[in-house]
Protein backbone atom coordinates (compact mmCIF):
# COMPACT_ATOMS: atom_id res chain seq x y z
CA UNK A 1 0.00 0.00 0.00
CA UNK A 2 2.80 2.44 0.85
CA UNK A 3 4.37 1.78 -2.33
CA UNK A 4 1.50 2.81 -4.40
CA UNK A 5 1.01 6.05 -2.20
CA UNK A 6 4.57 6.90 -3.22
CA UNK A 7 3.62 6.19 -7.14
CA UNK A 8 0.75 8.56 -6.80
CA UNK A 9 2.55 11.75 -5.20
CA UNK A 10 5.27 11.20 -8.07
CA UNK A 11 2.89 11.69 -10.39
CA UNK A 12 1.23 15.34 -9.36
CA UNK A 13 2.55 18.42 -10.60
CA UNK A 14 2.58 21.65 -8.76
CA UNK A 15 -0.24 23.59 -8.22
CA UNK A 16 1.59 26.42 -9.99
CA UNK A 17 2.57 24.96 -13.12
CA UNK A 18 -0.56 24.98 -15.09
CA UNK A 19 -1.91 28.75 -14.62
CA UNK A 20 2.35 29.64 -15.74
CA UNK A 21 1.85 27.27 -19.18
CA UNK A 22 -1.84 29.02 -19.78
CA UNK A 23 0.18 32.34 -19.17
CA UNK A 24 3.06 31.29 -21.82
CA UNK A 25 0.47 30.00 -24.75
CA UNK A 26 -1.61 33.13 -24.43
CA UNK A 27 1.58 35.12 -25.40
CA UNK A 28 2.19 33.50 -27.97
CA UNK A 29 -1.12 32.99 -29.39
CA UNK A 30 -1.41 36.98 -29.29
CA UNK A 31 2.68 37.23 -30.55
CA UNK A 32 0.99 34.93 -33.95
CA UNK A 33 -2.27 36.66 -34.24
CA UNK A 34 -1.46 40.40 -33.30
CA UNK A 35 -1.15 42.58 -36.65
CA UNK A 36 2.63 43.73 -36.99
CA UNK A 37 3.17 47.35 -38.11
CA UNK A 38 4.09 45.62 -41.79
CA UNK A 39 0.85 44.21 -42.28
CA UNK A 40 -0.76 47.12 -41.41
CA UNK A 41 0.66 49.68 -43.81
CA UNK A 42 2.17 47.90 -46.70
CA UNK A 43 3.73 51.59 -48.23
CA UNK A 44 5.12 52.78 -44.91
CA UNK A 45 8.68 52.71 -46.30
CA UNK A 46 8.17 54.98 -49.45
CA UNK A 47 9.62 57.62 -50.20
CA UNK A 48 7.92 61.04 -49.72
CA UNK A 49 8.35 62.07 -53.87
CA UNK A 50 6.79 59.03 -54.26
CA UNK A 51 2.41 59.41 -54.48
CA UNK A 52 0.83 58.83 -51.75
CA UNK A 53 -2.38 56.45 -52.74
CA UNK A 54 -5.33 55.61 -50.36
CA UNK A 55 -5.69 54.82 -46.91
CA UNK A 56 -7.47 51.35 -48.55
CA UNK A 57 -6.43 49.50 -46.46
CA UNK A 58 -8.60 49.69 -44.24
CA UNK A 59 -11.12 50.80 -45.84
CA UNK A 60 -13.87 48.04 -47.38
CA UNK A 61 -13.23 47.55 -51.36
CA UNK A 62 -16.59 46.75 -52.00
CA UNK A 63 -19.56 49.07 -50.20
CA UNK A 64 -23.06 48.35 -50.30
CA UNK A 65 -25.14 51.16 -48.72
CA UNK A 66 -28.67 51.64 -48.62
CA UNK A 67 -28.30 55.11 -49.82
CA UNK A 68 -30.65 57.72 -47.27
CA UNK A 69 -33.45 58.98 -48.87
CA UNK A 70 -34.27 61.35 -46.28
CA UNK A 71 -31.33 62.95 -44.15
CA UNK A 72 -32.12 65.19 -41.07
CA UNK A 73 -29.78 68.25 -40.55
CA UNK A 74 -26.24 67.41 -39.04
CA UNK A 75 -26.01 68.74 -35.70
CA UNK A 76 -22.86 71.12 -35.84
CA UNK A 77 -21.45 72.73 -33.22
CA UNK A 78 -18.86 75.74 -34.82
CA UNK A 79 -16.49 77.62 -33.44
CA UNK A 80 -16.02 80.38 -35.48
CA UNK A 81 -19.14 82.32 -37.83
CA UNK A 82 -21.56 79.77 -36.44
CA UNK A 83 -24.29 80.35 -38.92
CA UNK A 84 -21.98 79.48 -42.05
CA UNK A 85 -22.05 75.83 -41.40
CA UNK A 86 -26.19 75.89 -40.97
CA UNK A 87 -27.68 73.14 -43.68
CA UNK A 88 -29.84 75.02 -45.86
CA UNK A 89 -32.91 76.74 -44.27
CA UNK A 90 -32.42 74.21 -41.87
CA UNK A 91 -34.47 72.03 -43.74
CA UNK A 92 -34.33 68.33 -44.27
CA UNK A 93 -33.54 67.19 -47.90
CA UNK A 94 -34.84 64.61 -50.07
CA UNK A 95 -32.94 63.11 -52.47
CA UNK A 96 -33.56 60.25 -55.38
CA UNK A 97 -30.30 58.62 -57.46
CA UNK A 98 -31.00 58.76 -61.12
CA UNK A 99 -32.37 55.63 -62.47
CA UNK A 100 -29.56 54.95 -64.87
CA UNK A 101 -27.80 51.67 -64.95
CA UNK A 102 -23.90 51.66 -65.36
CA UNK A 103 -20.47 52.57 -64.05
CA UNK A 104 -19.28 55.75 -63.31
CA UNK A 105 -15.19 55.91 -62.90
CA UNK A 106 -12.76 57.84 -61.13
CA UNK A 107 -9.69 58.31 -61.26
CA UNK A 108 -7.87 59.78 -58.04
CA UNK A 109 -4.61 60.41 -57.22
CA UNK A 110 -3.62 62.74 -60.24
CA UNK A 111 -1.25 65.15 -60.96
CA UNK A 112 2.23 63.25 -60.27
CA UNK A 113 2.70 61.03 -63.47
CA UNK A 114 1.83 62.77 -66.94
CA UNK A 115 2.07 59.63 -69.22
CA UNK A 116 -0.34 57.55 -67.01
CA UNK A 117 -2.87 60.33 -67.40
CA UNK A 118 -2.49 60.02 -71.57
CA UNK A 119 -3.35 56.49 -71.28
CA UNK A 120 -6.63 57.02 -69.09
CA UNK A 121 -7.44 59.77 -71.50
CA UNK A 122 -6.61 57.77 -74.36
CA UNK A 123 -9.26 55.12 -73.20
CA UNK A 124 -11.74 56.90 -74.84
CA UNK A 125 -14.65 56.55 -72.02
CA UNK A 126 -16.45 58.98 -69.65
CA UNK A 127 -13.68 58.99 -66.55
CA UNK A 128 -13.60 61.73 -63.52
CA UNK A 129 -10.05 62.53 -63.09
CA UNK A 130 -9.44 63.75 -59.50
CA UNK A 131 -6.49 65.66 -58.97
CA UNK A 132 -4.07 66.15 -55.87
CA UNK A 133 -4.01 70.24 -55.81
CA UNK A 134 -0.16 70.19 -54.33
CA UNK A 135 1.17 67.65 -57.19
CA UNK A 136 3.68 68.52 -59.36
CA UNK A 137 1.74 68.18 -62.11
CA UNK A 138 -1.61 69.46 -60.80
CA UNK A 139 -2.84 72.53 -63.09
CA UNK A 140 -1.10 70.19 -66.70
CA UNK A 141 -3.12 67.41 -65.91
CA UNK A 142 -6.20 69.79 -65.31
CA UNK A 143 -5.91 71.38 -68.50
CA UNK A 144 -5.18 67.71 -70.43
CA UNK A 145 -8.29 65.95 -69.03
CA UNK A 146 -10.73 69.57 -69.91
CA UNK A 147 -9.13 69.52 -73.43
CA UNK A 148 -9.99 65.40 -73.32
CA UNK A 149 -13.99 67.18 -72.02
CA UNK A 150 -13.36 65.02 -68.99
CA UNK A 151 -14.60 66.52 -65.51
CA UNK A 152 -12.26 67.45 -63.35
CA UNK A 153 -12.13 67.23 -59.85
CA UNK A 154 -10.18 68.10 -57.03
CA UNK A 155 -8.77 65.16 -54.69
CA UNK A 156 -8.42 66.17 -51.37
CA UNK A 157 -5.82 64.89 -48.92
CA UNK A 158 -7.63 64.75 -45.76
CA UNK A 159 -6.37 63.06 -42.32
CA UNK A 160 -6.37 59.79 -42.36
CA UNK A 161 -6.79 56.83 -39.32
CA UNK A 162 -3.69 54.88 -40.23
CA UNK A 163 -0.94 56.23 -38.16
CA UNK A 164 1.97 55.36 -40.46
CA UNK A 165 -0.14 57.52 -43.57
CA UNK A 166 -0.52 60.40 -40.36
CA UNK A 167 3.17 60.18 -40.05
CA UNK A 168 3.48 61.30 -43.53
CA UNK A 169 1.02 64.00 -44.04
CA UNK A 170 2.29 67.47 -45.11
CA UNK A 171 0.71 70.63 -45.02
CA UNK A 172 -1.65 70.03 -47.60
CA UNK A 173 -3.70 67.50 -45.56
CA UNK A 174 -6.87 68.84 -43.88
CA UNK A 175 -6.57 67.88 -40.14
CA UNK A 176 -9.27 67.36 -37.28
CA UNK A 177 -7.52 70.19 -35.22
CA UNK A 178 -8.25 72.92 -37.73
CA UNK A 179 -10.44 75.70 -37.73
CA UNK A 180 -12.82 76.36 -39.57
CA UNK A 181 -10.91 79.30 -41.27
CA UNK A 182 -7.95 77.34 -41.91
CA UNK A 183 -10.15 74.58 -43.53
CA UNK A 184 -11.57 76.83 -46.17
CA UNK A 185 -8.74 78.70 -46.72
CA UNK A 186 -6.90 75.68 -47.87
CA UNK A 187 -9.51 74.54 -49.48
CA UNK A 188 -9.57 78.02 -51.25
CA UNK A 189 -5.67 77.17 -52.16
CA UNK A 190 -6.83 73.81 -53.68
CA UNK A 191 -9.25 74.94 -56.31
CA UNK A 192 -6.55 77.86 -57.44
CA UNK A 193 -3.94 74.66 -57.87
CA UNK A 194 -6.44 72.78 -60.19
CA UNK A 195 -8.45 74.45 -62.85
CA UNK A 196 -11.72 73.64 -64.37
CA UNK A 197 -13.14 71.88 -61.04
CA UNK A 198 -16.33 70.73 -60.74
CA UNK A 199 -16.59 68.31 -58.05
CA UNK A 200 -14.57 67.15 -54.66
CA UNK A 201 -13.64 63.63 -53.22
CA UNK A 202 -11.39 62.78 -50.24
CA UNK A 203 -7.92 61.72 -50.65
CA UNK A 204 -7.34 59.17 -47.40
CA UNK A 205 -9.34 60.83 -44.56
CA UNK A 206 -10.23 58.03 -42.78
CA UNK A 207 -10.25 60.54 -39.78
CA UNK A 208 -11.59 63.24 -40.88
CA UNK A 209 -14.66 62.27 -42.68
CA UNK A 210 -15.83 60.62 -39.68
CA UNK A 211 -16.06 63.86 -37.67
CA UNK A 212 -18.89 66.14 -38.33
CA UNK A 213 -18.16 68.85 -37.66
CA UNK A 214 -14.85 69.32 -40.35
CA UNK A 215 -17.20 67.52 -42.88
CA UNK A 216 -19.90 70.66 -42.27
CA UNK A 217 -17.04 73.15 -43.33
CA UNK A 218 -16.08 71.51 -46.24
CA UNK A 219 -19.57 70.76 -47.61
CA UNK A 220 -20.66 74.28 -46.95
CA UNK A 221 -17.12 75.53 -49.14
CA UNK A 222 -18.71 72.94 -51.78
CA UNK A 223 -22.07 74.95 -51.79
CA UNK A 224 -20.59 78.14 -51.92
CA UNK A 225 -18.90 76.61 -54.81
CA UNK A 226 -21.04 75.00 -56.56
CA UNK A 227 -19.24 71.85 -56.00
CA UNK A 228 -20.55 68.10 -55.73
CA UNK A 229 -19.16 66.03 -53.37
CA UNK A 230 -18.13 62.35 -53.69
CA UNK A 231 -17.44 60.15 -50.60
CA UNK A 232 -14.37 58.23 -51.45
CA UNK A 233 -15.63 56.21 -48.30
CA UNK A 234 -12.08 55.14 -47.32
CA UNK A 235 -13.66 54.48 -43.70
CA UNK A 236 -17.46 53.07 -43.17
CA UNK A 237 -17.68 55.45 -40.13
CA UNK A 238 -17.76 57.85 -42.78
CA UNK A 239 -20.22 60.90 -42.36
CA UNK A 240 -19.59 63.08 -45.60
CA UNK A 241 -22.72 61.50 -47.55
CA UNK A 242 -25.06 62.43 -44.97
CA UNK A 243 -23.72 65.50 -44.07
CA UNK A 244 -23.47 66.43 -47.83
CA UNK A 245 -27.25 65.68 -48.38
CA UNK A 246 -28.10 67.84 -45.13
CA UNK A 247 -26.25 71.10 -47.06
CA UNK A 248 -28.30 70.28 -50.61
CA UNK A 249 -25.58 69.29 -52.59
CA UNK A 250 -25.56 66.81 -55.59
CA UNK A 251 -23.26 64.22 -53.81
CA UNK A 252 -22.75 60.46 -54.44
CA UNK A 253 -20.62 57.50 -52.73
CA UNK A 254 -17.66 55.25 -53.98
CA UNK A 255 -19.14 51.76 -54.63
CA UNK A 256 -16.03 49.74 -55.26
CA UNK A 257 -12.28 50.51 -55.42
CA UNK A 258 -10.68 48.81 -58.33
CA UNK A 259 -7.23 48.09 -56.97
CA UNK A 260 -7.71 47.40 -53.66
CA UNK A 261 -5.33 45.14 -55.07
CA UNK A 262 -2.74 45.31 -57.96
CA UNK A 263 -3.23 41.83 -58.95
CA UNK A 264 -4.58 40.82 -62.23
CA UNK A 265 -7.56 38.49 -60.90
CA UNK A 266 -8.39 41.02 -57.70
CA UNK A 267 -8.82 43.92 -60.57
CA UNK A 268 -10.92 41.34 -62.45
CA UNK A 269 -12.88 40.47 -59.43
CA UNK A 270 -13.39 44.10 -58.51
CA UNK A 271 -14.81 45.31 -62.09
CA UNK A 272 -17.14 41.96 -61.98
CA UNK A 273 -18.40 43.18 -58.66
CA UNK A 274 -18.97 47.20 -60.35
CA UNK A 275 -21.01 45.12 -62.70
CA UNK A 276 -23.37 43.47 -60.61
CA UNK A 277 -23.59 46.79 -58.20
CA UNK A 278 -24.70 48.59 -61.36
CA UNK A 279 -27.23 46.17 -62.58
CA UNK A 280 -28.58 45.66 -59.10
CA UNK A 281 -28.79 49.04 -57.71
CA UNK A 282 -29.08 51.37 -60.61
CA UNK A 283 -25.50 52.65 -60.86
CA UNK A 284 -22.16 52.19 -59.62
CA UNK A 285 -19.27 54.59 -58.83
CA UNK A 286 -15.53 52.74 -58.99
CA UNK A 287 -12.68 54.89 -58.11
CA UNK A 288 -9.49 53.61 -59.72
CA UNK A 289 -5.60 54.58 -59.71
CA UNK A 290 -2.81 55.26 -62.04
CA UNK A 291 -1.59 52.08 -61.26
CA UNK A 292 0.34 50.53 -64.58
CA UNK A 293 -2.05 47.53 -63.04
CA UNK A 294 -4.77 48.92 -63.19
CA UNK A 295 -4.30 51.12 -66.62
CA UNK A 296 -3.57 48.20 -68.00
CA UNK A 297 -6.70 46.24 -67.04
CA UNK A 298 -8.62 49.29 -68.20
CA UNK A 299 -7.04 49.56 -71.55
CA UNK A 300 -7.93 45.63 -72.42
CA UNK A 301 -11.37 45.08 -70.68
CA UNK A 302 -12.22 49.20 -72.83
CA UNK A 303 -12.16 46.51 -75.81
CA UNK A 304 -15.02 44.48 -74.36
CA UNK A 305 -17.24 46.36 -72.71
CA UNK A 306 -20.21 48.68 -74.06
CA UNK A 307 -19.95 52.05 -73.91
CA UNK A 308 -23.49 52.77 -73.01
CA UNK A 309 -22.57 50.67 -69.48
CA UNK A 310 -19.78 53.78 -68.78
CA UNK A 311 -21.75 56.78 -67.26
CA UNK A 312 -20.12 60.25 -66.57
CA UNK A 313 -20.25 60.58 -62.89
CA UNK A 314 -22.40 63.09 -62.50
CA UNK A 315 -25.20 60.83 -64.07
CA UNK A 316 -24.82 58.38 -60.84
CA UNK A 317 -24.97 61.34 -58.56
CA UNK A 318 -27.73 61.96 -55.69
CA UNK A 319 -29.48 65.60 -56.98
CA UNK A 320 -31.96 67.53 -54.39
CA UNK A 321 -35.54 67.23 -54.86
CA UNK A 322 -37.58 70.31 -53.86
Amino acid sequence: MRKSKRKTRKKQHPRWLYPVLFGILTVLVAILIWPSDSQYDVNKDIQSDVPVYEDIQVAPSQVDVDEPKVIPAPMVTTRSTPSSTKPVEQRVYQYDALRTHGIALVIDDVGYDLPALRRVLALSIPVAISIIPDTPHAKEAAEMAHKAGQIVMLHMPMEPENPHYRERMDDSFLRGDMSEDTVKKMLLHGLGKVPYVRGMNNHMGSFLTSMPEPMAWVMQFCRDHQLFFVDSKTSPKSVASDIAASFGLTWGSRRIFLDNSVKEDDIKQAWLSAERCAKRQGGCIVIGHPHPETLNFLEQQMTHVKPKMMRVVTDLLHVPQG
